[in-house]
């Protein structure tokens, strides 16, 4: 048995079975927190952006430009001392609108690019419960808002259905793959 784990060929196959196996959907990724991208580069607000303070209200009108929104969106939480500790017990929104988070920092993060201290937007329509900052260097507050849910809103990584797709189709070629060495 332990001679099956470290022949080239074996490993190829059970590397090709896990990678069709993520294709099927196992452990599927659910809808959740994902960073906004401006659906209008015609307008003033970016992500990260420059909001010019951190009032609520401030915020309020940055992100109902980012998102292009008819009305400013109603604040539901905030804290202005922030250290980036996992945020837990957010809820969820009502199903026709969205969470937004704008997290403030200071301009000692590189993990997003900026020339000054900046804000990071980040939304979501379902299982908005618990959030985790990729980077929480430089944080320093945060504002939580319930805007309704605008159609364009789009994010920067692909669909689940897709990337699974994606991970069927490289699982099957490395499976037919490793059958052919095999056969030969």
């Amino acid at each position: 048995m332990s001679t099956l784990w470290r022949t080239p060929r074996a490993i190829r196959t059970y590397v090709a079975l896990a990678i069709v196996l993520l294709g099927l959907g196992v452990g599927d990724a659910t809808a959740s927190w994902l960073f906004v991208s401006d659906p209008n580069t015609d307008d003033t607000a970016t992500n990260p952006g420059y909001p010019a303070n951190q009032g609520a209200a401030t915020v309020a009108a940055y992100v109902q430009d980012l998102l292009d929104l008819e009305n400013p969106p109603s604040l539901i939480a905030s804290k202005d001392h922030y250290t980036g500790a996992p945020l837990t017990g957010l809820g969820n929104p009502s199903p026709s609108s969205m969470y937004v988070l704008a997290f403030h920092f200071g301009n000692g993060n590189d993990y997003w690019p900026h020339t000054k201290s900046f804000d990071v937007f980040y939304s979501c329509t379902a299982e908005c419960d618990n959030f985790t900052l990729p980077s929480a260097a430089a944080v320093g507050s945060y504002r939580l808002y319930d805007p309704p849910a605008p159609p364009t809103i789009s994010a920067s990584v692909p669909e689940p259905a897709t990337l699974g797709l994606m991970l069927l189709g490289v699982g099957l070629a490395g499976l037919a793959a490793s059958r052919r060495r095999t056969l030969n």
